[in-house]
Parts: C-alpha cells; sequence; structure tokens
C-alpha cells in the first residue's frame, strides 16, 4: 500500500517530542512490513532549521522523506513547498494520515485531501467533526471575552 504521513516536523528534530518518535518508528515499521511509506514534513528544528536536503528525498531506514523549507510564520511550519507537493502528490497515495493538529501542514493536507483519490484518510487521534466543535468552543470563548465579535 501507498501511505503518506504529514506531520510539521520530523526526525532528526528530537526536540519536539512524542509525535516525532511515534512516526518515525510507525513509517519504519510499516516499511518493514512492505508498505510503500513516504513522509512529507517540514526542515524546522526550533529557531534553526535540519541539516537536510530540500531538493530531494532523504531515506530513512526504507521510508522516503521530503523536508520542504519552513518560512514565515514559522510557529505555524507553514511552508509554500510542501503545500505545492501535497496539491501534486496526494492523488498517488491510497492512505493519508496527518499528524499533529492545529499546524499549517495538517490543514494544508486535509485541503488537498478533500475530494482527491487517496482512499483512506487518517487524522491521528482527531475526527473533524470534534475538531470543528472544538473551535466552535474556544471561538465562543472568545466572543464571550469581548475578543472576537460575532
Amino acid at each position: 500500500m501507498k501511505i503518506l504521513h504529514v506531520i510539521p516536523s520530523f526526525a532528526p528534530a528530537w526536540r519536539y517530542g512524542g509525535p516525532i518518535f511515534a512516526v518515525d518508528e510507525m513509517t519504519r515499521e510499516l516499511a518493514r512490513a512492505g508498505h510503500s511509506i513516504t513522509v512529507m514534513t517540514t526542515n524546522i528544528d526550533g529557531p534553526g532549521v535540519l541539516d537536510v536536503s530540500t531538493d530531494r528525498p532523504v531515506d530513512r531506514a526504507g521510508v522516503e522523506v521530503w523536508y520542504f523549507p519552513v518560512e514565515r510564520p514559522r510557529g505555524w511550519c507553514y511552508s509554500r513547498a510542501l503545500g505545492r507537493a501535497l496539491r501534486e502528490r496526494i492523488p498517488e497515495f491510497e492512505i493519508v494520515h496527518i499528524h499533529s493538529m492545529f499546524l499549517w501542514p495538517t490543514f494544508a493536507a486535509a485541503r488537498e485531501r478533500m475530494g482527491r483519490a487517496a482512499r483512506e484518510f487518517v487524522l491521528r487521534e482527531f475526527s473533524f467533526e470534534r475538531f470543528r466543535a472544538a473551535w466552535r468552543e474556544v471561538l465562543a470563548g472568545f466572543r464571550r471575552e469581548g475578543k472576537l465579535r460575532p
């Protein structure tokens, strides 16, 4: 199976913790099981960037990892190049697995996946309905505090 994992930051940016460790191990195991695994991510690493290629894939134990240059606003892990790649390549994959909610790569992948060819769309530990409900609560709180107009 062809599986795409989209995550805002990835190994060796270990400073970001849990999701990177989990996705790194998961993708290696899936590759060992014979699946074709691709990761699309940014090269963000704290205030700097990873020393990785951003113009060709990097092989990590049988996993094809594409790092894209992070841009401003860095806190959102924004990358125009990643957005273009998602737009062009998502139809190639049978499964798209998205990690780390509330950052730009997650929204970009979800937007591109809507109505595309991938059979499955996995939003790790979250559903769109729960996501929308959570945002409605946040916005309602801002309105109650007068920080957002109705």
